[in-house]
């Protein structure tokens, strides 16, 4: 049988025709972007959710929302993947007493681990104020997700707390990196500025020994820090030639240093390491006197046997003046 043609249809030339061809071709040349991480932990927490839900049998099935279930706190293992090193005594027992009186009111997400046991994705700090009160069970989402879903849930879940450390951003950042592949290096997948991406990078810049000790103490070193002192050691080898051994052992020492006298924030890494390889250059560099809102009045230089105080005469009442000499002795009579 021919075909029957509509003559009210016109035939397709010229552009048009181009236009509709182009229409039907698929798009082979553009890749696919992937998914920002929290959009990513988002989706997999949705197919995890759907695909536990079909699994269980004598649960409801709910196609929205996850059904908590009171799991045995002591079936939980910790998650690899906690990019948390440290955590807050008083916080957690603020949180235990919320829950105590208010109950748990988001329950914490698990995954199978075998063996009749599970381990935590997210809600570390909430298990532990479970453990704090001593409660046998605890209310939770139970997840079937990948190692590498797991550790990206971790990941979104800490990178906008304020309480994390920039080390731990980094360690997490890098740990995942490593485990599942180069999509991290990418720092609109962790919806972080490329500025902010780079600085918290930088302690990638420091020795493997000096990131085993910041691993006990990651509240020590900032990013801005860090990435000022990997500024500092790239000038270092290039402009000074100093070997990247002596740098990175002097870094180590500085940074032990630190730990050893219980610093709580090292907050210029470069200065130290300098002042370590040129003592006699960096003792003679003035040093600012600031008021506490940062204004300058004078500055601090030590020169040979001296140090030399220079502050801003006009500012200095005789009393004033009394009373930093009376200072001044009271200081050199101590031993």
């Amino acid at each position: 049988m021919s075909e029957v043609k509509d003559p009210s249809q016109k035939p397709s030339t010229g552009k048009a025709a181009a236009k509709k061809s182009a229409a039907t071709q698929p798009e082979t040349s553009q890749k696919p972007k992937r998914p920002p991480l929290r959009e990513f932990a988002r989706q997999s927490l949705l197919d995890g959710a759907a695909a536990h839900s079909a699994a269980i049998v004598d649960l409801p099935v709910d196609s929205h929302n996850l059904i908590a279930r009171d799991i045995a706190v002591d079936l939980i293992d910790p998650s690899p993947y906690q990019p948390r090193k440290e955590f807050d005594p008083e916080y957690i027992e603020g949180l235990a007493k919320s829950i105590d009186e208010r109950g748990l009111i988001t329950p914490i997400e698990i995954r199978p681990k075998g063996g009749n046991r599970y381990e935590l994705v997210c809600g570390e700090c909430r298990l532990m104020s479970h453990k704090v009160l001593k409660k046998s069970f605890i209310k939770a989402h139970v997840v079937n997700i990948s190692d590498e879903e797991s550790s990206a849930r971790a990941l979104a879940e800490n990178l906008n707390r304020k309480n994390l450390t920039d080390f731990e951003v980094f360690l997490s950042i890098t740990k995942h990196r490593e485990q599942f592949g180069n999509a991290t290096q990418n720092h609109e997948v962790l919806g972080l500025g490329r500025t902010e991406y780079f600085r918290l990078m930088s302690f990638d810049a420091l020795p493997g020994p000096v990131i085993l000790l910041l691993e006990s103490r990651p509240g020590l070193l900032s990013g801005a820090a860090a990435e000022a002192y990997k500024t500092y050691a790239s000038q270092l080898v290039k402009e000074k030639r100093i070997e990247q051994t002596t740098i990175d052992r002097t870094v180590k020492t500085v940074i032990q240093g630190a730990i050893d006298s219980k610093e709580t924030r090292l907050k210029n890494l470069a200065a130290a390491v300098e002042a370590l390889l040129f003592p006699k250059e960096f003792k003679a560099r003035p040093k600012a006197l600031k008021t506490e809102d940062g204004k300058t009045f004078g500055d601090i230089v030590r020169s040979g046997k001296y140090l030399k105080v220079k502050i801003e005469a006009e500012k200095l009442t005789d009393d004033k003046i009394e009373k930093l000499e009376t200072f001044l002795k009271q200081l050199h009579s101590e031993e």
